[in-house]
């Protein structure tokens, strides 16, 4: 069955995954701090020069690799001290506990795109394979952006959808 995640309420891949019938699990493949590229930077109003952390992750259904996801964190949320150890790979989660405030909003940008070859080895597919890009940013009630993620998910196991509300006169 194909894994359908609806864009109008958030919920997380691990339930998401679940729902679909599958069994969820979430491999953390490096997590390091470095200088941000540049689209990171303008995110998170952070100088050039400044470490970020970034961590590289897999999420699996049913062991099968479905979405490769790349987090950069906010040095907002470093300043909280979160104990990384305990990150499980549910970012929404540990970022309200880490910080000790509810999030607001994520905003996303998706886009098509061609798998490259780095992602495809993470993802174990063919390199130029159709895939979705997106882009998101998660916010704090106050707008604070606390986590920018790169994210591309297998759109031959993978399904996003919409309902969209017509507007009247």
């Amino acid at each position: 069955p194909v894994i359908q995640d609806s864009l109008n309420d958030f919920s997380p891949f691990a339930q998401i995954i679940f729902d679909s019938g599958y069994t969820p699990a979430f491999k953390t493949l490096s997590m390091e701090i470095k200088p941000a590229p540049e689209d990171v930077n303008d995110v998170f109003q952070t100088q050039p020069d400044e470490n970020i952390r970034l961590i590289k992750r897999i999420v699996l259904a049913d062991e099968q690799p479905v979405i490769y996801v790349e987090d950069y964190v906010s040095p907002l949320v470093e300043v909280s001290s979160p104990n990384w150890d305990a990150f499980d790979g549910n970012m929404v989660q540990f970022l309200a506990e880490a910080l000790n405030t509810p999030l607001h909003q994520i905003q996303s940008r998706i886009r098509a795109a061609s798998l490259d070859a780095a992602t495809a080895q993470y993802l174990k597919m063919d390199t130029g394979t159709p895939i979705l890009n997106v882009r998101s940013t998660i916010y704090t009630v106050d707008n604070q952006p606390v986590n920018y993620s790169k994210l591309c998910f297998n759109s031959n196991i993978i399904e996003l959808h919409i309902v969209r509300i017509i507007r009247t006169k």
